[in-house]
Protein backbone atom coordinates (compact mmCIF):
# COMPACT_ATOMS: atom_id res chain seq x y z
CA UNK A 1 0.00 0.00 0.00
CA UNK A 2 1.02 3.29 -0.80
CA UNK A 3 1.83 5.80 1.70
CA UNK A 4 0.81 8.81 0.94
CA UNK A 5 1.66 12.55 2.75
CA UNK A 6 -1.46 12.27 5.10
CA UNK A 7 -0.48 9.30 6.24
CA UNK A 8 3.15 10.78 7.07
CA UNK A 9 1.62 13.95 8.73
CA UNK A 10 -0.83 11.51 10.46
CA UNK A 11 2.14 9.52 11.94
CA UNK A 12 3.85 12.30 13.46
CA UNK A 13 0.55 13.93 15.23
CA UNK A 14 1.60 12.50 18.70
CA UNK A 15 4.95 13.05 18.40
CA UNK A 16 4.57 17.14 17.32
CA UNK A 17 1.71 17.82 19.41
CA UNK A 18 3.42 16.32 22.54
CA UNK A 19 6.76 17.79 21.87
CA UNK A 20 5.26 21.36 21.24
CA UNK A 21 2.93 21.16 24.50
CA UNK A 22 5.65 19.78 26.42
CA UNK A 23 7.88 22.64 25.49
CA UNK A 24 5.42 25.29 26.23
CA UNK A 25 4.01 24.00 29.34
CA UNK A 26 7.99 23.83 30.37
CA UNK A 27 8.14 27.56 29.51
CA UNK A 28 4.78 28.22 31.75
CA UNK A 29 6.42 26.68 34.71
CA UNK A 30 9.49 28.62 34.53
CA UNK A 31 7.07 31.98 34.02
CA UNK A 32 5.04 30.37 36.69
CA UNK A 33 8.45 29.99 39.46
CA UNK A 34 9.98 33.27 38.01
CA UNK A 35 7.25 35.45 38.75
CA UNK A 36 6.95 33.55 42.52
CA UNK A 37 10.50 33.95 43.19
CA UNK A 38 10.05 37.54 42.47
CA UNK A 39 7.89 38.10 45.79
CA UNK A 40 9.74 39.44 48.33
CA UNK A 41 7.27 37.94 50.65
CA UNK A 42 4.84 35.17 49.69
CA UNK A 43 1.70 34.60 51.28
CA UNK A 44 -0.01 31.90 52.63
CA UNK A 45 -2.06 31.86 48.96
CA UNK A 46 0.82 32.80 47.24
CA UNK A 47 2.15 29.27 47.72
CA UNK A 48 -1.40 27.61 47.20
CA UNK A 49 -1.43 29.28 43.85
CA UNK A 50 2.09 28.06 42.85
CA UNK A 51 0.83 24.58 43.79
CA UNK A 52 -2.40 24.55 42.07
CA UNK A 53 -1.05 25.73 38.62
CA UNK A 54 1.76 23.39 39.18
CA UNK A 55 -0.67 20.73 39.29
CA UNK A 56 -2.63 22.18 36.36
CA UNK A 57 0.44 21.73 34.02
CA UNK A 58 0.85 17.55 35.11
CA UNK A 59 -3.20 17.78 33.95
CA UNK A 60 -2.87 19.65 30.83
CA UNK A 61 0.34 17.60 30.10
CA UNK A 62 -1.63 14.25 30.78
CA UNK A 63 -4.50 14.99 28.80
CA UNK A 64 -3.24 15.96 25.88
CA UNK A 65 -0.54 13.73 25.68
CA UNK A 66 -3.06 10.27 26.40
CA UNK A 67 -5.17 11.91 23.54
CA UNK A 68 -2.49 12.47 21.20
CA UNK A 69 -0.46 9.20 21.27
CA UNK A 70 -4.12 7.34 20.25
CA UNK A 71 -5.33 8.59 17.16
CA UNK A 72 -3.73 9.70 14.12
CA UNK A 73 -5.08 13.06 12.42
CA UNK A 74 -4.23 15.46 10.04
CA UNK A 75 -3.73 18.92 12.01
CA UNK A 76 -6.61 21.81 11.63
CA UNK A 77 -5.94 25.38 12.40
CA UNK A 78 -8.60 24.66 15.54
CA UNK A 79 -5.72 22.43 16.95
CA UNK A 80 -3.00 24.76 17.53
CA UNK A 81 -6.09 26.92 19.24
CA UNK A 82 -6.86 24.87 21.35
CA UNK A 83 -3.25 24.42 23.02
CA UNK A 84 -2.65 28.09 22.11
CA UNK A 85 -5.66 28.87 24.66
CA UNK A 86 -4.82 26.60 27.24
CA UNK A 87 -1.16 27.61 27.51
CA UNK A 88 -2.45 31.30 27.52
CA UNK A 89 -5.28 30.49 30.08
CA UNK A 90 -1.70 29.14 32.48
CA UNK A 91 0.12 32.57 31.70
CA UNK A 92 -2.66 34.08 32.97
CA UNK A 93 -2.92 32.02 35.95
CA UNK A 94 0.73 33.28 36.37
CA UNK A 95 0.20 36.39 36.34
CA UNK A 96 -2.57 36.01 39.17
CA UNK A 97 -0.26 35.12 41.63
CA UNK A 98 0.97 39.38 42.36
CA UNK A 99 -2.85 39.37 42.29
CA UNK A 100 -5.52 39.59 45.71
CA UNK A 101 -6.30 35.70 45.95
CA UNK A 102 -9.61 36.17 45.30
CA UNK A 103 -8.89 37.70 41.86
CA UNK A 104 -7.13 34.32 41.43
CA UNK A 105 -10.05 32.39 41.97
CA UNK A 106 -12.21 33.61 39.55
CA UNK A 107 -9.57 32.89 37.36
CA UNK A 108 -9.14 29.50 37.79
CA UNK A 109 -13.04 28.77 37.80
CA UNK A 110 -12.96 30.41 34.53
CA UNK A 111 -10.07 28.42 33.49
CA UNK A 112 -11.77 25.06 34.08
CA UNK A 113 -14.90 26.02 32.05
CA UNK A 114 -12.01 26.49 29.68
CA UNK A 115 -10.57 22.96 30.62
CA UNK A 116 -13.85 21.44 29.57
CA UNK A 117 -14.16 22.84 26.50
CA UNK A 118 -11.09 21.92 25.45
CA UNK A 119 -11.23 18.69 26.37
CA UNK A 120 -14.42 18.22 24.71
CA UNK A 121 -12.90 19.51 21.47
CA UNK A 122 -10.12 16.91 22.10
CA UNK A 123 -12.22 13.96 22.73
CA UNK A 124 -14.66 14.42 19.72
CA UNK A 125 -11.74 15.27 17.16
CA UNK A 126 -10.53 11.83 18.35
CA UNK A 127 -13.40 10.53 16.54
CA UNK A 128 -11.90 11.91 13.38
CA UNK A 129 -9.64 8.90 12.97
CA UNK A 130 -11.67 6.24 11.61
CA UNK A 131 -8.92 3.49 12.53
CA UNK A 132 -10.35 3.81 16.10
CA UNK A 133 -13.83 3.56 17.86
CA UNK A 134 -14.77 4.84 21.65
CA UNK A 135 -17.27 6.55 23.28
CA UNK A 136 -17.23 9.79 24.14
CA UNK A 137 -19.72 9.95 26.54
CA UNK A 138 -17.37 8.21 29.14
CA UNK A 139 -15.88 11.53 29.51
CA UNK A 140 -18.84 13.42 30.81
CA UNK A 141 -18.37 12.72 34.85
CA UNK A 142 -14.77 14.93 33.10
CA UNK A 143 -16.52 17.86 31.78
CA UNK A 144 -18.76 17.76 35.10
CA UNK A 145 -16.33 17.75 37.50
CA UNK A 146 -15.02 20.89 35.34
CA UNK A 147 -18.00 22.43 35.97
CA UNK A 148 -17.84 21.81 39.83
CA UNK A 149 -14.40 22.86 40.18
CA UNK A 150 -15.94 26.05 38.57
CA UNK A 151 -18.59 26.68 40.82
CA UNK A 152 -16.10 26.05 44.00
CA UNK A 153 -13.73 28.39 43.01
CA UNK A 154 -15.79 31.02 42.25
CA UNK A 155 -17.37 30.48 45.66
CA UNK A 156 -14.45 30.64 47.29
CA UNK A 157 -13.21 33.75 45.70
CA UNK A 158 -16.51 35.58 46.60
CA UNK A 159 -15.83 34.64 49.88
CA UNK A 160 -12.10 35.68 50.18
CA UNK A 161 -13.24 38.96 48.16
CA UNK A 162 -15.86 39.45 51.02
CA UNK A 163 -13.95 38.48 53.56
CA UNK A 164 -17.10 36.58 54.71
CA UNK A 165 -14.99 34.15 56.99
CA UNK A 166 -11.91 34.81 59.41
CA UNK A 167 -8.37 34.16 58.24
CA UNK A 168 -7.81 30.65 59.06
CA UNK A 169 -11.10 29.41 57.23
CA UNK A 170 -10.12 31.20 53.82
CA UNK A 171 -6.88 29.32 54.35
CA UNK A 172 -8.64 26.12 54.31
CA UNK A 173 -10.79 27.03 51.62
CA UNK A 174 -8.20 28.12 49.42
CA UNK A 175 -6.57 24.53 50.34
CA UNK A 176 -9.27 22.55 49.88
CA UNK A 177 -8.85 23.44 45.84
CA UNK A 178 -5.71 21.70 45.78
CA UNK A 179 -7.76 18.60 45.82
CA UNK A 180 -9.15 19.37 42.60
CA UNK A 181 -6.58 19.04 39.69
CA UNK A 182 -5.73 15.78 41.56
CA UNK A 183 -9.65 14.20 41.26
CA UNK A 184 -9.91 15.49 37.94
CA UNK A 185 -6.64 13.77 37.24
CA UNK A 186 -8.01 10.78 38.40
CA UNK A 187 -11.56 10.84 36.86
CA UNK A 188 -9.93 11.92 33.06
CA UNK A 189 -7.25 8.32 33.26
CA UNK A 190 -10.19 6.04 35.06
CA UNK A 191 -12.66 7.04 31.84
CA UNK A 192 -9.90 7.24 29.41
CA UNK A 193 -9.04 3.34 29.80
CA UNK A 194 -12.48 2.67 29.55
CA UNK A 195 -12.33 4.50 26.12
CA UNK A 196 -9.28 3.00 25.20
CA UNK A 197 -8.65 -0.83 26.99
CA UNK A 198 -4.74 -0.92 25.55
CA UNK A 199 -3.84 1.18 28.23
CA UNK A 200 -5.98 -0.69 31.00
CA UNK A 201 -3.63 -3.68 30.36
Amino acid sequence: MEVTAADKIKDRFSTVQITIVSIFLGLAMEDLFSRFSSIESPSFFAYVILALVSLLVINLWVSYSSMAVCIRLVPKPMDAFMVFGSIMGLYILNFMITRPAYEFFYVHGVFNLGAALATFYNVHRGLSDDTIDYDPALFRPVYALNVAIFILSMAVGLVLHLHLVGQVQEALLASMVLICPPAWLWVFWVNFKQAFPVFAQ
